[in-house]
């Protein structure tokens, strides 16, 4: 099952915004340092939690049930773990955990 990194990007693929591969880096290399977004990806693929779409040359990701089953099983615990490790994006991370 995905990491912590693997975590925030299911969370943000919650979101429409989040979903085609530019605005998913962008979020994750400049609010959680994560550069390695390929691997997440692939990971989170591998595990059969998100399906990746072309689009005009454009990737973009969607959850799957799977994907949305991990999240409402795990989302309490790790929340509290986001906000203990990025202190710093608090506001963020709440209100990502807002998502529809």
């Amino acid at each position: 099952m995905p990491d912590l990194d693997g975590f925030i990007a299911l969370i943000l693929l919650k979101n429409d915004y989040f979903q085609d591969s530019y605005s998913l880096t962008k979020a994750l290399s400049w609010k959680f340092s994560i550069i390695t977004v390929s691997q997440v990806t692939e990971k989170l693929q591998n595990a059969g939690l998100i399906k990746s779409i072309i689009n005009n040359g454009i990737s973009r990701y969607e959850l799957t049930e799977s994907g949305l089953e991990y999240i409402q099983t795990n989302t309490g615990e790790i929340k509290q773990l986001l906000l203990q490790k990025y202190k710093n994006e608090q506001p963020f991370i709440e209100s990502i955990f807002n998502f529809p």
